[in-house]
């Protein structure tokens, strides 16, 4: 009986922390890719509302 750990190797290990990484990073970029996309949707549609040469004092 051998109640040692089988070994991964170094393939494994290397794709294991690619996939891990993965799983972390890719929603983080999807939330910062939405926030961006929603960020400069509102703005084209509030800036025409705001223009500078309605709004005296504003260069």
């Amino acid at each position: 009986m051998n109640d040692s750990p089988e070994r991964i190797s170094l393939a494994g290990r290397i794709r294991n922390n690619f996939l891990t990484g993965l799983i972390i990073c890719a929603p983080l970029a999807i939330t910062t890719w939405l926030t961006f996309t929603f960020i400069d949707w509102a703005d084209s549609w509030v800036t025409p509302t705001f223009r500078s040469d309605t709004i005296p004092g504003i260069i």
